[in-house]
Order: structure tokens, then C-alpha cells, then sequence
């Protein structure tokens, strides 16, 4: 049994039946602290956090990085 994070692929489908694409959503810890609904999506530009998850792990405003 692996306790340490293991960093995985997900291969998509090529079965005709599930070639739609369906939010994954996986457990884990982020700062030490368990989320229990993470949203994998590997190909996405822009990674984006609700209001209160960002509360639930401590941080504020302040924490965040400014981008254009």
C-alpha cells in the first residue's frame, strides 16, 4: 500500500461507447488538508479555485497571484 502522492495518467477511451468526456473527480490533500471533490482536468489553461475552498485551506485574497 503506496501512502506517499503518486502522480497517475488517465489514457482517454477509445471505445466508441464512452468517447464523451466526464469530470473526474478525485480525494486528496492540498496544504495538509483533505478535499474531497478535486476536478482533474489535464488540459486545462486555467485553473480555477471557489471562494470558499480557498477559505477552507486558510488563504485569502492576498495569497493569490496576479496574471493578465
Amino acid at each position: 500500500m503506496t501512502l506517499e502522492p503518486v502522480p497517475d495518467t488517465f489514457e482517454k477511451s477509445e471505445d466508441e461507447k464512452r468517447r464523451h468526456l466526464k469530470a473526474l473527480f478525485l480525494k486528496g490533500f492540498v496544504d495538509g488538508k483533505l478535499i474531497t471533490k478535486m476536478l482533474v482536468d489535464g488540459g486545462a489553461a486555467v485553473n480555477i479555485m471557489p471562494h470558499a475552498m480557498l477559505c477552507k485551506l486558510g488563504k485569502s485574497n492576498e495569497d493569490l497571484t496576479k496574471t493578465d
